[in-house]
């Protein structure tokens, strides 16, 4: 299963919101996986993602109106036992700080829990400044936030990128030919070049922004290979080439 739907490249990255689906095949969508996400996360990462989503996997879960926060503390708990939390979950909530205490921009994430599967109480890496004895509190597993906020966006536009040539010109029976709607005009190859370069400047703010997450959160993502680095990536402490 691929990380984006045709229908999210087209909402994220097109200007025309009634763009033909068809045209985003399956094909052109594993093509900018391998050509721009894989490289830039590593393949441990990125196929430890794809088997997530291919599983059906549940990245986020909010429990409503039954946390109790404490101002001043970073332990949280619960009204009743909860099996979905676990430690390095990216935790929010309007009583819970944006970012973490430490020095790093990392955002608030679950540092601990009391009993792993069945948790009652769990702290965060920031300090909440308000007191709820009612609190919403919502946790995102790391690849989940990773892949919703961050992926995805970046995708949508390396797939715009691939598929554009193949949406300007067709290949036919009688060769290579334009596609020429009523009332619009093809662009020519110069043209083309201009807007997928345009397309691509896009894409690599995208991918600025996922790889400044991805470091300032790294304790979270172990199987992530930093390209900027020869391909090394840490796990538990330890660097692997």
């Amino acid at each position: 299963m691929a990380l984006i739907t045709p229908t999210q490249v087209i909402n994220t990255a097109f200007t025309n919101k009634n763009t033909d689906q068809y045209l985003i095949k399956p094909a052109f969508i594993q093509i900018a996986e391998l050509n721009h996400i894989q490289p830039n996360i590593g393949e441990d990462l990125y196929e430890l993602i794809s088997n997530e989503v291919n599983a059906g996997t549940v990245f986020t879960n909010t429990i409503a109106g039954t946390c109790v926060v404490t101002s001043g503390s970073t332990t949280i708990t619960l009204g009743a036992a909860d099996s979905f939390i676990k430690v390095g979950d990216f935790v929010t909530g309007t009583e819970i700080p944006i970012n973490a205490d430490s020095d790093s921009k990392g955002f608030c994430k679950v540092e601990t829990v009391d009993v792993p599967g069945a948790v009652t109480s769990f702290t965060i890496s920031g300090t909440p400044t308000t007191s709820n004895a009612t609190a919403s509190v919502t946790f995102t597993r790391p690849n989940g936030k990773l892949l919703n906020e961050y992926i995805i966006p970046y995708l949508a536009f390396c797939v715009k990128f691939e598929v554009m040539p193949d949406m300007t010109y067709n290949t036919t029976s009688q060769g290579v030919v334009e596609n020429v709607a009523d009332f619009t005009l093809p662009v020519g190859e110069k043209k083309l070049n201009f807007l997928r370069n345009e397309t691509y400047k896009k894409a690599e703010t995208y991918l600025r922004r996922m790889t400044d997450f991805i470091c300032e959160n790294e304790p979270v993502y172990p199987d992530y290979c930093n390209p900027n680095t020869g391909g090394v990536s840490k796990k538990l402490g330890i660097i692997i080439y």
